[in-house]
């Protein structure tokens, strides 16, 4: 399963400490593709819809425009990855439609990336890698590994 989606969140670098900034984060991603783990291509396809939250260290480094980071994250991650429904839409809990079946699992991520400086409200995100995964509550769950790459804008507040 290779999804596509966006991501969209809200981070404070609260403590400096040395080189190092700590902050916290808060984000949410909703990802999807038709290819799910029963099907080759233009099946039902999967979801993960997430919410986590967790903290970030920034390392300050002699290039000022140059933000690496890591960062670790926890929550909430909704997803039919791995399970099975028709193209009727009848699955074996007998819910009928094509509306997908989510299950709620513990989701976690570490997330390693370089943000570069360009305006004082404005980063440009170079890369974000992440790992992790899903791991079911209960029995009528899954659990998959979750790989991430991303790049994107970041805006900060003026305050």
């Amino acid at each position: 399963m290779d999804p596509l989606g966006g991501t969209g969140g809200v981070y404070y670098d609260f403590k400096k400490l040395g080189p190092v900034t700590l902050g916290a984060d808060l984000r949410g991603s909703i990802l999807t593709t038709k290819r799910g783990a029963y099907e080759k291509f233009n099946g039902g396809g999967a979801r993960i819809y997430s919410v986590l939250g967790g903290v970030r260290a920034v390392f300050h480094t002699p290039l000022a425009p140059l933000k690496p980071y890591v960062q670790g994250s926890v929550g909430l991650g909704r997803s039919d990855y791995g399970l099975l429904y028709s193209e009727a839409g009848v699955t074996d809990n007998g819910i009928v439609g094509n509306s997908p079946i989510l299950r709620n699992n513990f989701e976690y991520e570490g997330l390693a990336g370089l943000d570069i400086k360009l305006l004082p409200i404005l980063d440009y995100r170079v890369a974000e890698f992440g790992y992790g995964g899903l791991d079911p509550f209960g029995n009528n769950s899954h659990n998959y590994p979750i790989k991430q790459v991303s790049m994107g804008f970041v805006f900060h507040l003026p305050f």
